[in-house]
C-alpha cells in the first residue's frame, strides 16, 4: 500500500494550481490528408537515472507531413508515447539509447501494420 508524504501532497497542490492556471490552453488536433502522412518518432532515455542503475527511456510516435523534413513549420500528431523504466539494466548511455530506440521502432512496426490492414 503506498504510504503518500507531505512532499507528495505539495507536489499534486502545485499540480493543479498550474491546471486551474491553464484553463484557457487550447489543444489542436490537426487534421492530416491520408496522402500527405509521414511517420516521425522521437527516443531518448537517461543513463542510470533509476534505483538499482537503471534507466529511464522515452518515445513518440507521431504523424507529420512532408515539409516538417524540410524544417518548415508544419502540423505534427502524436500517435503513442511510452516513458518508463528500461527493462535491462546496461553499462553505458548507449546501451540505454539503443533500448529506448528499439522499444520505439517496435511499436512503429506494429502502429504501421495495424494502420495498413485498416485501410485495406
Amino acid at each position: 500500500m503506498p504510504t503518500p508524504t507531505v512532499g507528495d501532497a505539495l507536489a499534486l497542490n502545485c499540480c493543479v494550481i498550474h491546471l486551474h492556471s491553464t484553463t484557457g490552453a487550447v489543444l489542436i488536433i490537426w487534421s492530416i490528408p491520408l496522402k500527405r502522412w509521414r511517420w516521425l518518432t522521437f527516443s531518448d532515455a537517461a543513463w542510470a537515472n533509476a534505483t538499482s542503475h537503471g534507466s529511464q527511456g522515452g518515445w513518440l510516435i507521431c504523424l507529420t507531413v512532408p515539409e516538417m523534413f524540410q524544417g518548415e513549420k508544419c502540423p505534427v500528431r502524436v500517435l503513442r508515447w511510452s516513458s518508463k523504466r528500461l527493462p535491462r539494466v546496461t553499462p553505458s548511455s548507449l546501451g540505454a539509447e539503443t533500448q529506448a530506440l528499439s522499444g520505439c521502432l517496435g511499436q512503429l512496426v506494429w502502429l504501421q501494420t495495424v494502420v495498413e490492414d485498416a485501410l485495406r
